[in-house]
């Protein structure tokens, strides 16, 4: 009567296919062992590490909305977004990339969006009475670095050229008001600033990341839009050929 297999001969020596299978089996968890592990660890702790830092932007972003006056509960998921994407270095639209100008010749030039500002000191600016002027509004913010390295520049500018016909508007965003005021003391800035606290004028001129600049020429129309940090010799030439065409 023939004897069921018992994996091995009675030479105590294994069969092939009970080898090879064994082999086999001892490879899959050598390759499946701690380097896989250490993979997906990795993974892990990154997954981690973004949700971490998205929560703590968007907590940041939360807390200084709460604390600016006339910013409504409806108005935070646009303000933390754009926060977001200011810090993710996203200073860039559909219309230029960071140290880029777009310019637009007079006949293809649109209407500029409607801006009325209140600004810090109380009074109030509208695009619609500066028409015969050459407008250039900056969006800027304290804590920006660019904002700060280019802030000197522009006052030079606005200075050299206001009794030319040339004004200046400072729209400052996603900021704090005392953190805004202080920025505009410290560089010694005269033209009108005002916060954008419910962030359409923003939204209005395409703005998701600063410094941008935008220059409405004396009919109302964009005449040019920069992005990123403007040099003095760079907006004096853009005022310049704006305020003599």
């Amino acid at each position: 009567m023939p004897r069921k297999s018992t994996g091995a001969d009675n030479a105590g020596h294994t069969p092939d296919h009970v080898a090879s299978a064994t082999q086999g089996l001892n490879m899959l968890r050598n390759s499946s062992g701690a380097d896989p592990l250490r993979r997906w660890m990795r993974v892990l702790r990154a997954l981690q590490l973004s949700a971490l830092t998205l929560a703590l932007v968007s907590a940041a972003g939360w807390w200084v909305a709460l604390n600016r006056p006339g910013t409504s509960l409806d108005e935070l998921p646009a303000f933390v977004s754009g926060l977001v994407d200011t810090l993710n270095g996203r200073a860039t639209d559909q219309q230029g990339l960071p140290g880029s100008m777009v310019e637009t010749q007079p006949e293809r030039r649109v209407a500029a969006p409607d801006l009325q500002l209140t600004l810090f000191d109380g009074g109030t600016v509208w695009l619609t009475t500066r028409r015969s002027s050459v407008v250039v509004v900056n969006f800027w913010a304290s804590w920006c670095v660019p904002c700060r390295n280019e802030a000197p520049a522009l006052e030079r500018v606005w200075v050299s050229n206001r009794e030319r016909g040339a004004t200046f508007v400072g729209v400052d965003i996603q900021d704090t008001d005392p953190a805004a005021q202080a920025f505009i003391q410290e560089f010694g800035i005269t033209y009108p600033n005002g916060p954008d606290n419910t962030t359409r004028i923003g939204t209005d001129y395409g703005v998701t990341g600063i410094p941008v600049t935008v220059v409405v020429d004396r009919t109302g129309r964009l005449a040019r839009r920069w992005v990123g940090e403007l040099n003095e010799q760079q907006l004096a030439a853009i005022v310049e050929e704006e305020l003599v065409r």
